[in-house]
């Protein structure tokens, strides 16, 4: 054999061993971000939520639940569901809730400690609040 040949069946070897062989590339990466959140009372958050009971009898009340929308500028709550005691209100039912504005609903004669569970929801944003009857 000649040694053009040698040399050609060499790199022909070397070529293939090459492309059988991984490239050392990498199919993904991590990045760690810090990230900052702050937790707020639930009367300061930006789906505000403030319950006041009335006439307390033994261990039922009347409850009136607030509930503000202080999201930034264009974030309306377009579902903003309270949910008592299994019985569930949509209070944006008949209309987007805007930032800075407020909602309110009663419930009559619901049991003091009984669940409580406000889920908003708009465009971008969703919460959900698990809370208990306060009396």
């Amino acid at each position: 054999m000649s040694p053009h040949r040698h040399l050609v069946l060499l790199v022909v070897v070397l070529l293939g061993v090459g492309l059988a062989s991984s490239t050392g590339g990498f199919s993904s990466a991590g990045v760690d971000r810090g990230i900052s959140v702050q937790v707020s009372d639930d009367d300061s958050a930006y789906v505000a939520f403030e319950q006041t009971t009335e006439d307390t009898e033994t261990g039922t009340t009347d409850l009136e639940l607030t509930v503000t929308n202080r999201l930034p500028s264009g974030a309306a709550l377009t579902t903003l569901e309270v949910t008592v005691n299994e019985s569930t209100v949509d209070l944006a039912a008949n209309d987007s809730v805007w930032p800075n504005e407020t909602v309110t609903h009663s419930f009559s004669s619901v049991e003091c400690g009984d669940p409580i569970t406000v889920a908003a929801s708009g465009n971008g944003v969703s919460v959900r609040l698990d809370r208990t009857i306060q009396c």
